[in-house]
């Protein structure tokens, strides 16, 4: 059972705006959504990769996996490619299950109904989806996002880094810290990114970053998953 139910997480979705930010670079302009919970300034981008060798954010997707609706939306062109790297099995209900991850990479079965769309809605749908604190238990235990893209392959390993420490007018400061990860970039296969934590904002009681913690938050992004 759901953490919430999916009316209560449609209708949270609907009464709050999307909590990202969307940082733009050189080369083709594609963004690197950094989703926050909850809102707070946007941090430095955990970026140490060429961001040129990224996948399309339009063109190339073809699927998404809504896990507030359990729906696939997924470009009709590559229905049968995206089904196939799921490993996907119709339901006696017309559905499909599979094998997806939680927000912790760790294996969980997902139900879902297909839906097709174009390249465009399905990225629009993306980055409409909120990540709000009461949902976050949802992606934990029921199965994540996903993303799938055409022309790409898993990258190689991102390392992880602290970000500066900046002290904060209460007496205290806050540092990020960014994780180990790898991203889809461009090739000749299918790539699948799940949203997963990829940092978080560390604060402090004391200046410079010294002494006892006070609060940590989360950053969420997309991430190589197969």
């Amino acid at each position: 059972m759901k953490a919430i139910t999916k009316s209560t997480a449609i209708g949270v979705a609907l009464l709050l705006t999307p909590i990202s930010s969307l940082l733009f670079f050189s080369c083709e302009k594609e963004p690197i959504t950094i989703v926050q919970t909850p809102p707070i300034e946007p941090p430095v981008p955990p970026v140490t990769s060429d961001t040129c060798n990224r996948p399309h954010e339009v063109e190339d997707l073809i699927a998404w996996f809504n896990p507030i609706e359990d729906v696939l939306l997924v470009n009709p062109a590559y229905l049968e490619q995206s089904l196939a790297l799921l490993d996907a099995q119709p339901t006696s209900d017309g559905r499909f299950s599979a094998t997806g991850v939680n927000a912790n990479f760790e294996p969980v079965i997902i139900t879902f109904s297909v839906k097709e769309a174009s390249s465009s809605t399905i990225a629009a749908q993306a980055a409409s989806l909120p990540l709000v604190p009461d949902l976050v238990a949802t992606y934990t235990a029921d199965g994540s996002s996903f993303k799938q893209y055409k022309n790409a392959k898993c990258g190689e390993v991102e390392k992880g880094f602290f970000g500066p420490c900046n002290n904060t007018t209460d007496g205290g400061s806050t540092k990020n810290e960014w994780y180990e990860l790898r991203r889809c970039g461009r090739g000749d296969g299918f790539c699948t990114e799940v949203l997963a934590p990829m940092g978080r904002q560390i604060t402090y009681i004391n200046a410079n970053c010294q002494g006892p913690t006070k609060s940590e938050i989360p950053y969420f992004g997309y991430q190589c998953w197969q």
